[in-house]
């Protein structure tokens, strides 16, 4: 997810009138939380960040998993890849 090697960066887009809250959270490889911010989107605001940038606190980790949530619907897009830039792939939601 983040370490030396790899990265994960994470889109998010509001597209309501109104602003709406984000948490993300940080599990690790054994689904324990290991980082958590939460944020306010504006109306119809976007951002795109590497996940490490959303959460600073988060350690350097080969696995685990991230989450999410907000109070209203909102679209997001989240890719993995290598810091050399040889590798880029897109996450699937789960």
């Amino acid at each position: 997810m983040n370490n030396q090697t790899y990265y994960t960066g994470l889109a998010l887009v509001n597209p309501h009138p109104t602003s709406t809250l984000v948490t993300t959270t940080i599990f690790d490889g054994n689904g324990l939380q290991v980082g958590k911010a939460v944020g306010t989107l504006p109306p119809g605001g976007r951002i795109s960040r590497l996940l490490s940038q959303i959460v600073p606190d988060m350690p350097a980790m080969a696995s685990g998993y991230f989450k999410v949530s907000a109070d209203l619907p909102i679209y997001s897009c989240a890719v993995f890849g290598t810091h050399s830039l040889t590798s880029l792939s897109a996450i699937p939601a789960q």
